[in-house]
C-alpha cells in the first residue's frame, strides 16, 4: 500500500492532495474494473478520508481507504491481495 501511495505522491510530501488523489482513485477505479467517480462523489470520498480534516490524504488515512476496498470486495466474494497494491 505504501508503494501506491508513494506512486501518487508527485511532489514526495508524504500527503496527497486532491489532484494527487483523483490521480490514485482513477488508478484504482480502473485496476478494480469500475467506471470512474465523477466529481462530486471524489470530493466526496476525499473528504471523508481526510479524517483531520487538513485537506491531503495521508498514509494512514489512505490504508483506511484499502480497507474499505478489501471488505467491499471480500463481501462480493472476490479475493483481494493487498500486498500486490
Amino acid at each position: 500500500m505504501v508503494r501506491l501511495f508513494n506512486k501518487f505522491d508527485s511532489n514526495c510530501d508524504g500527503r496527497l492532495s486532491s489532484f494527487e488523489f483523483n490521480d490514485a482513485l482513477k488508478y484504482l477505479t480502473k485496476i478494480f474494473g469500475s467506471t470512474n467517480p465523477n466529481r462530486k462523489d471524489a470530493e466526496w470520498i476525499f473528504g471523508y478520508l481526510d479524517t483531520d480534516s487538513d485537506q491531503t490524504i495521508t498514509i494512514e488515512e489512505f490504508k483506511q481507504m484499502a480497507k474499505v476496498l478489501e471488505n467491499r470486495i471480500c463481501e462480493s466474494g472476490l479475493k483481494f491481495y493487498s500486498k500486490t497494491i
